[in-house]
Order: C-alpha cells, then sequence, then structure tokens
C-alpha cells in the first residue's frame, strides 16, 4: 500500500554542500522505503495524489492553504495520517548551510494549527518538556563530566501504552527538546496517549534550549508539576472539517468525517528519528552497519504498519510482542 512522505527535513540522500559530500538518507528513511511503497511529495505541492493510503508528515512547516486543505480533506475522508510535529526540531538547519543567517532560522517548530483546533489537540509550539526521571547525560566538554540534560530523556516502558500495538513492549524512545499534546475537554474525538513522560516532569520555554551552553542551567528553577504529558497520541473519532473550501474545491468538500472518524497518529518530536537518537553507525570493510540502541525506528515502523491496516485492525489493542525486528 502506498505511503506519501512529505517532509520539512531533508530525510532523502542527497548533496550536502556545507562538506561538499554526497549526504545518506536518514536510517528510518531507508527503512520505510524498504518496508513500504514510499512516495516523496514535496512541500510545494498543491494536491496529494489519489491512490494515498497513508500520508505521514514530518515537520509540517510553511505549508500553503491549498496542501493543508487537502490534508484535511484527506483525513475526514478515511485517509490515515501520522504526523511528527516539533516545538524545536534541531535537524532543521534553517535553510541554506552556506547563508550565515540561515542559523538565525534554525530549530524552527511545527504545526498543523487548524486542523489540531478542529481534531481537539492542543499543541505549544513554544515550550518543550523536560524530564528529571528520564534525563540522559550528555557530554559537554572533554575532560568534564557528563551531565543530565533535562532536555534529551529516554522513555522506558513505564511511559509506553503497552495496550497499543504501535507502542507496546517496547523498552525505550529517546526524544529531544519535544513538545506534548493536550486534548480539549469538550471534544468529542478520542485521544489516548502511546508515549508519556513521568510525573517528574514540566513544560520548559523552547528558546532556553535553542542557544543553551550548559544542560545543568536546565535545572534553575525546575519544578515538577507532577502531571505526566502525552509526547505521542492516537486520534480518532468525529470531526469537522478546519477549513472552508479554496476556490475551484467546493463541490469535493466534505463538512465532516463520515460514520467511521478519523484515524491521526501526532508526534511531538521530530527528532526522534534522527540517526543520531537511535542508531550508531560504524565503518566495516568499506560499507556502514547500523545497529540501534533504541527504539525509536521500531515504533515509527509500527505505528505506519499499523495505520496501513484496515480499520479493525487499527483499533486492535494488544499485550502481544507486535515489534518488527531491525
Amino acid at each position: 500500500k502506498k505511503v506519501g512522505l512529505i517532509s520539512g527535513l531533508d530525510l532523502q540522500p542527497g548533496f550536502d554542500p556545507a562538506t561538499q559530500t554526497v549526504r545518506e538518507a536518514w536510517v528510518i528513511h531507508q527503512q520505510f522505503s524498504q518496508l513500504f511503497d514510499l512516495q516523496d511529495i514535496a512541500t510545494d505541492t498543491e494536491e496529494l495524489p489519489a491512490d494515498l493510503e497513508l500520508l505521514v508528515m514530518v515537520h509540517p512547516q510553511n505549508l500553503n492553504e491549498k496542501l493543508l486543505y487537502q490534508v484535511d480533506q484527506f483525513v475526514l475522508r478515511g485517509g490515515r495520517l501520522l504526523v511528527f510535529m516539533d516545538p524545536l526540531a534541531e535537524a532543521d538547519l534553517g535553510g541554506d548551510p552556506n547563508d550565515p543567517m540561515a542559523r538565525m532560522n534554525a530549530g524552527g517548530s511545527s504545526s498543523l494549527g487548524p486542523l489540531l483546533d478542529a481534531w481537539g489537540v492542543v499543541f505549544d509550539t513554544d515550550k518543550v518538556i523536560g524530564d528529571l526521571a528520564y534525563a540522559l547525560q550528555v557530554s559537554i566538554a572533554q575532560g568534564q563530566p557528563p551531565v543530565r540534560h533535562l532536555g534529551i530523556i529516554s522513555v522506558d516502558a513505564d511511559g509506553m501504552n503497552d495496550s497499543d500495538v504501535a507502542s507496546a513492549d517496547l523498552q525505550s524512545v529517546n526524544l529531544s527538546s519535544t513538545g506534548w499534546l493536550t486534548p480539549l475537554e469538550d471534544s468529542d474525538t478520542e485521544f489516548e496517549p502511546l508515549v508519556e513522560s513521568s510525573e517528574n516532569a514540566a513544560p520548559i520555554d523552547a528558546v532556553r534550549l535553542r542557544f543553551l551552553s550548559n544542560p545543568a542551567d536546565l535545572l534553575d528553577g525546575f519544578n515538577p508539576s507532577g502531571d505526566r504529558y502525552a509526547l505521542a497520541a492516537r486520534l480518532a473519532g468525529p470531526a469537522a472539517a478546519s477549513m472552508e473550501a479554496p476556490e475551484g474545491y467546493a463541490e469535493r468538500h466534505l463538512a465532516a468525517a463520515g460514520a467511521d472518524g478519523i484515524n491521526v497518529l501526532l508526534f511531538a518530536d521530530t527528532d526522534l528519528l534522527t540517526d543520531r537518537m537511535w542508531v550508531q553507525r560504524q565503518p566495516f570493510f568499506g560499507q556502514d552497519i547500523v545497529s540501534a540502541f533504541a527504539d525509536n525506528g521500531t515504533l515509527a515502523v509500527n505505528a505506519v504498519d499499523n495505520m496501513l491496516g484496515n480499520r479493525d485492525l487499527i483499533s486492535i489493542r494488544t499485550r502481544a510482542n507486535s515489534a518488527r525486528p531491525f
């Protein structure tokens, strides 16, 4: 079944002008290409392919109005959607790496804006989640001891929804400068968290991480709220259109989803897909051998695999091992 990919990040192979070398595709893009019929779709397109079963969006930033409308209608017509958003996408280099001003725009945020409002979800693009319990240790300088970084976290099995086939039996998922998702109280859409923070977590202003020199500074004034924050969630059920039909689309416009409702998976982080967060490359006789040290790839592949099933399969909740071998 065909999977469409719209990405504001350079997941595909290409030429890196900064290093003047060929840039390899991200490992997750390689996995998607091997396991599914993947079609890369340009971010400035105005029409989605007619035969898509699933649309995957990574860092949906500055999308044109017609494309946003197409995504909205695709979901309402029964299309499945998997989205990776971010309040601070560290893999977003801000444009041309040769442009000295591009760095000022690096680490931008992304969101689906009005679509989230229509689905009954709040996503704050100005704050990230810090977590004392899941914080990872990072090195800041040679010869100095590592320090804990509240914004780079490794969620263990306690933070996974073990009754959902996408996240069941996973041991660790690494995220960096992740946001969180909150359901609106009056929403008719079902909201089910897949990945959650610990109770020793709290929001942090994203701007503090943008120019952070010492991760230990994040501990100043940090007070855990005692709440658990949804870092990824599944949406299902009734939803209305978030946008009016542009000129030329009125005849095909849907005002609301059908009886089966919508099927959407939302992740509040894009950095979990980057190689540095879950795989290690080692040269071996002229080739790179990739080994996984976290379950990020398994979670992403499970999510795509599950969303490509029929509606009965999507709704299955199980405690059995659903992880595909990497």
